[in-house]
């Protein structure tokens, strides 16, 4: 089951990450006197092996106490000092991985090409070593899908227990660093002559030996010579060895003075080291948690968590539009879901199996269960963005497995989201497709909107903790007394909090993200005539794309417009927004604000009318718009004069909550 053990704070991390491996370290000659607690990482070695020139090279000399028969002689040993333990956790403190994870990764010296760091950089070369296999690429360190761009390999899957891992799309570049020091390391102080077979591995937990014999054989990159655990230097190193007792000291010389991380145990002959923070609990604090197990681009990510405005925007193209995109509107939206009574009258007529050649699911074992006509009707739940087959009662037990049985299974409550305890885009009963795609992106703009305002308040929160920081670290240093120490703790407190929340936002748009693609592609794959649940036989694909914009001008009324022809979808965040934006816009083009004055559903629709007049007046160009709305052009400039007058009577009216001049719908993009 999950550890109850509390999650580090994200300060500690840092500080911790920064005391194992200062920034200014380019070798490993520039460690191996730091730490203390790492004094255990000497091993003996043929003197023959070391290299004088080499910056990773760290050997001593050291008599030893021998025994020949009844006599006792001291001998001269050669050392080296082995850097595996101080990587491992490095790589803890910069990836959230389980311990054990980390310690099965594959150093990639078997793969047929691999990275080297060449003049700051990561650049690719067929692999020299006799190991190398064609064709082979389980490396930890792999090629993004961009130039330039590293993601990462992770031999096998959260649990340990089963067969399979899975790539990430997110690599550290201090960590790939000197994880090809280490691999390099590996290669000329403890080389294999083969790659090791799973099975001769004696792991801590029981794994099935058919899941090992089928795991094959790799290069274990954490394989320590200096571990007295494992006798087969080839083998992985232990969790216990790497980590149990390393991160409580690691955690007692980085932390600040009252921080109680950690504490010192002193022992007659040694010296001990206590914390109630766990290995497990790092995963729980990194902020990159949400990239881990997902597909959501690294740049998208990392655009959200910086300062760009992002609007999801779902595309068609139409038969005979020789490929022309066109954004979904209105009419193809209320289309869209139109087409969610199909689904009603199939759970009706018991013939729900029909449809599953056009739905996907988080669980495909849930579809083999509930997609059939023996599931009662009753259980199924519509909503604007997929179904529940569980009529919305079995959240408790809709997230990742703690104990797999092929009896009986145990599994996690859904992980809180951005919908709350009922966050159905991550629970494995939930069931979605093609047909709920304007449902799924109506919730994905609400959480980008979101990210958006928590990324504000996490980013002036880091302003202030760092200058704070800053004072404390001027103070400290001349001896002063810093007297904002409580200050500090409280913009930390909520500093972290925000960066929890951004996170928890962050992992719910990499679900919906997954959701949405998987759902496009099936159309794309899908078989000419095989859906019938798009109303329009016109339609012959759909696409998702994530676009930039210079103003939220563009995700304020695509919210906005959602919550009008979605139930499930909430203009909460988004209308008070537009609508502020909107009086704003009347004001400087000379318009008496009045949008304030109405209810909350008045709001809406009279915000959602202004919008539509923007479009027509400028003619659907968004960047138009924005200018428009940030006071770069005013409708004087957009409008005929004979036509101005009636632009802004009818931007009045809709103001006011009713139109004079009542707007036509338009009902497709032809």
């Amino acid at each position: 089951s999950e550890s109850d053990k509390p999650p580090l704070p994200m300060d500690a991390i840092v500080r911790a990450k920064q005391h194992l491996i200062p920034l200014e370290a380019t070798s490993f000659r520039d460690l191996y006197q730091l730490h203390p607690f790492l004094e255990d990482c000497w091993f003996g070695v043929d003197p023959q092996l070391i290299d004088d020139n080499d910056p990773n090279c760290i050997y001593r000399v050291v008599k030893k106490e021998r025994k020949r028969g009844r006599k006792r002689y001291f001998e001269e040993v050669h050392e080296l000092w082995s850097p595996v333990k101080i990587v491992a956790n490095y790589t803890l403190l910069s990836i959230p991985l389980r311990g054990q994870q980390i310690c099965w990764l594959d150093s990639g010296e078997g793969d047929e090409f691999v990275p080297l760091w060449r003049d700051g950089k990561v650049h690719w070369i067929e692999n020299p070593s006799p190991l190398a296999t064609r064709k082979r690429n389980k490396g930890f360190i792999q090629k993004g899908n961009n130039d330039g761009e590293l993601s990462a390999y992770i031999t096998t899957n959260k649990t340990g227990k089963k067969l399979g891992g899975y790539d990430i799309p997110f690599m550290p570049e201090d960590l790939a660093y000197w994880i090809i020091q280490l691999r390099d390391w590996q290669s000329k102080y403890n080389p294999i002559e083969e790659l090791t077979l799973w099975t001769q591995i004696n792991p801590q937990q029981r794994i099935h030996k058919d899941i090992l014999k089928r795991r094959g054989k790799q290069s274990f990159l954490f394989r320590d010579p200096a571990s007295h655990a494992c006798d087969e230097k080839a083998s992985p190193m232990r969790t216990t060895t790497a980590f149990t007792r390393t991160l409580p000291a690691l955690l007692f010389h980085s932390q600040r003075p009252g921080a109680d991380l950690a504490e010192k145990i002193e022992k007659k002959s040694s010296v001990d080291y206590k914390s109630q923070f766990t290995p497990h609990a790092l995963r729980v604090s990194l902020i990159t948690a949400y990239i881990v197990d997902g597909r959501a681009p690294i740049a998208v990510i990392s655009k959200l968590v910086g300062h760009s405005s992002l609007v999801m925007t779902i595309y068609y193209t139409k038969v005979g539009a020789s490929k022309m995109r066109l954004e979904m509107a209105a009419a193809e939206k209320r289309a869209l879901e139109q087409s969610h009574y199909r689904y009603e009258d199939l759970i009706l007529q018991k013939k729900i199996e029909e449809a599953r050649p056009e739905l996907i699911a988080t669980d495909r074992s849930i579809m083999d269960q509930c997609l059939t006509p023996n599931w009662p009707s009753g259980a199924f739940q519509l909503m604007s963005f997929g179904i529940c087959p569980m009529s919305g009662n079995k959240c408790d037990e809709g997230g990742m497995a703690l104990v797999e049985r092929k009896v009986e299974a145990q599994y996690a409550p859904v992980p809180n989201g951005y919908l709350g305890t009922r966050n159905c885009p991550q629970c494995r009963f939930f069931i979605t497709g093609p047909a709920f795609l304007g449902g799924l992106s109506a919730i994905a703009n609400e959480i980008i909107l979101e990210i958006n305002v928590t990324r504000n308040e996490y980013h002036e929160l880091e302003e202030k903790r760092q200058t704070l920081d800053d004072e404390r670290y001027d103070a400290e240093s001349s001896g002063q007394f810093f007297g904002k120490e409580r200050t500090l703790k409280k913009i930390t407190s909520a500093y972290e909090e925000k960066a929890k929340k951004l996170d928890m936002l962050l992992t719910d748009l990499q679900h919906l993200y997954r959701l949405i693609s998987q759902s496009t592609e099936l159309l794309k794959t899908s078989e000419t005539g095989q859906h019938q649940l798009i109303v329009s036989g016109n339609y012959v694909e759909m696409e998702m794309h994530l676009e930039e914009q210079s103003s939220e001008f563009r995700l304020l009324a695509e919210v906005c417009a959602n919550a009008e022809i979605y139930e499930s979808a909430s203009a909460s965040r988004a209308r008070p927004l537009l609508s502020q934006m909107l009086d704003k816009l009347a004001d400087t083009n000379g318009i008496a604000p009045a949008i304030f004055r109405l209810t909350e559903d008045q709001q809406l629709k009279a915000a959602n009318q202004v919008v539509r007049l923007i479009m027509q007046v400028t003619q659907n160009n968004w960047h138009v718009a924005d200018q428009l709305i940030n006071g770069q052009i005013t409708l004087e400039d957009l409008a005929e004069p004979l036509q101005l007058g009636d632009v802004r009577q009818e931007i009045e009216s809709a103001m006011n909550g009713s139109l004079k001049f009542p707007l036509e719908i338009e009902s497709c993009n032809e």
